[in-house]
């Protein structure tokens, strides 16, 4: 169970870049349609 927590905590960084940029491709392909 523990395994879970330490993973979460070792990827936020790594887990935020690819939100953002799957966040910043969403909005480019709204304002382009």
């Amino acid at each position: 169970m523990n395994y879970e927590v330490e993973f979460i905590r070792d990827i936020p960084c790594i887990y935020r870049m690819k939100l953002l940029s799957d966040i910043r491709d969403q909005m480019e392909n709204n304002s382009s349609s």
